[in-house]
């Protein structure tokens, strides 16, 4: 039980074993932490931490841990991670040619998007009806591995259309302006 004056001092007070009131002080709190930090950096703190770590139950979780983090891909080297799938299927042409055909029709009426102005502000249009009708056109009748290469348009103010575009490297597109 707390006293009037405890209640009126705002600090949360526990019955101990022995009856006497303490000033509790909850793990989660932000007082909680640092304590546990300061302990932890204590050379008391430290040798209780090599102790734990020794002992099985300790060695148990430390092993847990280390798998369960290993398993996000973050304890092992960025050579030796797996990549996401999508980051291979856009290594592909048709991966390549969607995403491309992505970027086309966020430029275009996305009103967010950073270049709708330079795009979709100025009436540019994406005139193929879906990504598969752009990819069928680039593979088929453009015959051409648009990999490393930047899709432009022939007419600088005409639209996303078939006989329109071509893919041409990142500095032959900057001179087209």
């Amino acid at each position: 039980m707390q006293t009037e004056a405890q209640k009126a001092a705002g600090k949360r007070y526990r019955q101990t074993a022995k009856g006497k009131a303490t000033v509790g002080r909850s793990n989660h709190s932000e007082a909680g932490k640092a304590a546990r930090k300061q302990y932890a950096k204590s050379a008391k703190g430290k040798a209780a931490q090599e102790r734990w770590l020794e002992s099985d139950k300790g060695k148990a979780s430390l092993k847990r841990r280390v798998a369960r983090y290993q398993k996000t891909g973050k304890g092992v080297a960025a050579t030796a991670r797996q990549k996401p799938n999508r980051d291979t299927y856009r290594l592909t042409i048709v991966g390549h040619l969607r995403h491309t055909y992505g970027s086309m029709k966020q430029r275009c009426y996305n009103v967010s998007n950073a270049h709708y102005s330079r795009y979709g502000g100025r009436g540019i249009k994406v005139c193929f009806k879906s990504s598969d009708d752009f990819v069928d056109y680039v593979v088929d009748e453009l015959q051409i591995d648009p990999r490393g290469l930047d899709v432009d348009r022939i007419d600088n103010d005409g639209n996303y259309e078939r006989g329109n575009i071509r893919f041409v490297t990142h500095k032959v597109n900057c001179q087209n302006r």
